[in-house]
């Protein structure tokens, strides 16, 4: 079971609660009720604190929490712009072929498709056993 939390704006302010970290996916819209912008998740703060997306906290984000962002009409914010991941190694999802063996600090190249209608992207795969960052080419 999932734990509630906040919707945060990039300002701090509490804009809503959500039922579950579970229903979010970075880049979704969000609707929230009783405002007319578009608001776009652009993190999610675990159970431990932690951001998803940021080595560095916000200081007013809490535990289960979500952060949102408005865009402008071209739905741009540079909130939402990564030039990579970071990925556990074991979550990978292969979905053409047999995964290659990389060893602890081998490196390769691939495709990678972020979300499920956006176009495959060039990348570089660290191997590593900590969460392994996956910069976007």
């Amino acid at each position: 079971e999932e734990t509630p939390g906040l919707v945060f704006d990039l300002n701090g302010k509490i804009l809503s609660v959500h039922h579950g970290l579970w229903e979010f996916t970075i880049g979704q819209r969000i609707s929230i009720s009783g405002s007319a912008e578009k608001l776009f998740v652009c993190d999610k703060i675990d159970e431990k604190g932690v951001s998803l997306v940021r080595s560095t906290p916000y200081p007013f984000a809490e535990p289960n929490s979500i952060v949102v962002t408005e865009c402008d009409s071209r739905g741009f914010h540079p909130s939402l712009l990564s030039m990579g991941a970071f990925v556990v190694f074991s979550q990978f999802r292969w979905i053409a072929g047999i995964p290659p063996v990389i060893f602890n600090g081998g490196e390769a190249k691939f495709t990678c498709q972020t979300r499920y209608h956006s176009p495959e992207i060039k990348c570089r795969v660290s191997v590593s056993f900590k969460p392994s960052r996956l910069p976007f080419e």
